[in-house]
């Protein structure tokens, strides 16, 4: 078989494995996530109808009102959002777009990684296990809500034309490792980062290969369309940050806190492990799966068994392991008002540039990478032992077999699409025409609270709910919730909850300003928080009610000369 027929049986091999592995999801009508999940359908149907719209001129609104663009708020993978429209041509519903999304990511992460192994063992069973490790793992499963950033397709690819070039000095590998490194921003921003580090280090390995004058006049100008390809991606956050009154809403110390590795998440262990119990029984915040680090102990003897007894150079990919480690663990201590934090060590302050990197556990996508390669050549070894290609084969077979049982939850945690479904009918038809309507969508959520009832795996909030709904109604509404937020979302935030949950009446004139026109009390999205808030609504003298169906209450807002004279709080019994 040739080499370019078995990287395609390679590839299909993988999709038919994460097409069966994950059609679980769309079968029982289940997303990934609650969180993350959500919020990427939200933002690539945003970008769509966007797009859609500077052709038809259709009138859209928006939710984070009055934000000029929601896209500073929050990365919008870019190519998965084509990836998402393309199966919306096809007929697809969001569900199995998202489904067919992390199939395709999963299948990426594996299939680069698998060319990126072929350049430390010629054994192809040995480099088909190292990108079955990689993506099949504990590790990316507790981050499957959040997919795009753990794609290791572009920089697998980038690695390998970059060592191509190390190897065979054709300078037309470097334009590849340009383009399709370049091309990872717009998957991912802060995998394009890791990538960069990766590509960094691997040049410093290898710095004798090409320091002299004449090959970086060479390397130059490839390493600088490294950097344009993204540029304008780049230059569009950078220009958000700058005038988009960009607020980040969880402290950076808490964040990190939450998402450094310790030592026992190497061998955290998702619940519904097919061969181990769960490390523990805390999932209700997301942030906590993130860190469940475990990749199987077949994965690491196999590591150890590559690094010390196949051939070749490794050094490069055990400084990337020791790279990944070191900036995902946390370190050190920070007393805060008497609460004491654990974090990694390039911690500085909540307004240090490197906060960008405020997930520390992303890094340990580095060392799961040069582990998984590192333990293909290890597998490889194994093999090597066996002279019938059969025995080959069924060694193959057994590892692969042992280390999906090591590492797949089954089945996958998994969340009930129903949610996320259409407004309901008459909220939908009430609002048709009114092109001037302001929405405030109650009852509301904190932007960095997770008001979970339940046990959920990941954050639930309903902030989600109204964004999506908005795309179907598509009106303004104040409502939103994304990675970061426009610093008067907080505001609206602070004025819902005095007037709203406080009772506070004289503070809602502060809401005219932004011409909230309407408000709008869903029934069926009632926590212990927002009990009573119906009956309140209803004896607001500035609210007149308008529409009221057993899923929801519509209220107009009066203007304020109409609006009856009223007391300046309100029983909230």
């Amino acid at each position: 078989m040739t080499r370019n027929r078995r990287h395609i049986l390679v590839l299909l091999i993988y999709l038919a494995f994460f097409s069966l592995l994950f059609l679980q999801y769309p079968l029982k009508n289940c997303l990934p996530g609650n969180y993350d999940a959500w919020m990427q359908i939200v933002m690539w149907k945003t970008l769509l109808t966007k797009l859609q719209s500077l052709f038809s001129g259709e009138f859209l609104g928006t939710f984070f009102y009055p934000a000029e663009n929601v896209f500073y708020y929050g990365e919008t993978s870019l190519i998965t959002t084509v990836i998402f429209g393309a199966c919306k041509i096809l007929g697809a519903s969001d569900l199995w777009c998202c489904y067919w999304i992390i199939v395709l990511v999963f299948t990426g992460a594996a299939w680069g990684v698998y060319i990126l192994a072929g350049n430390y063992t010629k054994d192809a069973g040995g480099a088909f296990f190292a990108g079955f490790a990689y993506a099949c793992s504990n590790f990316l499963f507790g981050g499957i809500d959040d997919a795009p950033i753990y794609c290791a397709l572009t920089t697998g690819l980038a690695l390998h034309f970059f060592l191509k070039y190390i190897h065979e000095n054709q300078p037309k590998h470097l334009v590849w490792m340009a383009v399709i490194g370049g091309l990872e921003a717009y998957v991912s921003v802060y995998a394009f980062v890791l990538q960069s580090a990766a590509l960094v280090l691997f040049a410093l390995v290898y710095v004798r290969s090409w320091a002299s004058w004449g090959k970086v006049k060479i390397i130059a100008p490839r390493v600088l369309l490294y950097g344009l390809v993204p540029l304008p991606l780049i230059a569009f956050y950078l220009y958000a940050k700058a005038y988009g009154n960009v607020y980040f809403p969880w402290p950076v110390h808490l964040v990190m806190d939450g998402t450094s590795l310790r030592p026992w998440s190497l061998f955290g262990v998702l619940p519904g492990n097919l061969l181990y119990p769960a490390t523990t029984s805390d999932y209700v915040v997301w942030s906590h799966v993130r860190i469940m680090a475990f990749v199987g102990f077949g994965l690491w003897l196999l590591a150890l068994l590559g690094l010390i007894k196949a051939k070749g150079r490794k050094i490069e990919l055990v400084l990337l392991a020791l790279f990944g480690l070191a900036f995902s663990f946390a370190v050190k201590d920070l007393n805060v008002l008497g609460d004491v934090y654990r974090l990694p060590f390039y911690y500085t302050g909540d307004d240090s540039l490197l906060n960008f990197f405020r997930v520390p556990s992303r890094f340990f996508i580095l060392t799961s990478m040069a582990l998984s390669i590192l333990g293909g050549m290890g597998l490889s070894v194994v093999r090597q032992w066996f002279a019938s290609p059969w025995m080959k084969r069924a060694v193959l077979a057994a590892f692969l077999i042992f280390h999906c049982l090591e590492n797949t939850p089954f089945p996958l945690a998994a969340y009930p699409m129903g949610p996320m479904g259409d407004p309901p009918v008459e909220y939908k038809e009430y609002f048709q025409g009114m092109d001037d309507a302001v929405i405030l969508d109650l009852p509301s959520t904190d932007i960095a609270v997770v008001p979970f009832e339940d046990d959920y795996l990941f954050g639930f909030n309903r902030e989600f709910i109204y964004m999506h709904w908005q795309l179907d109604h598509r009106r303004h509404i104040l409502n939103g919730i994304n990675g970061y937020a426009p610093s008067f979302r907080v505001y609206f935030e602070g004025l819902t909850d005095k007037v709203f949950y406080e009772g506070n009446l004289e503070a809602f004139d502060k809401f005219r300003p932004y011409k909230l026109s309407h408000v709008v009390f869903h029934k069926d999205l009632v926590l212990k928080k927002d009990k009573g808030m119906e009956e309140r609504l209803k004896t607001m003298p500035f609210l007149e009610l308008e529409m009221e169906t057993p899923r929801l209450c519509i209220f107009r807002v009066l203007p304020k000369e109409d609006a009856p004279r009223r007391d300046k709080t309100v029983n909230r019994d």
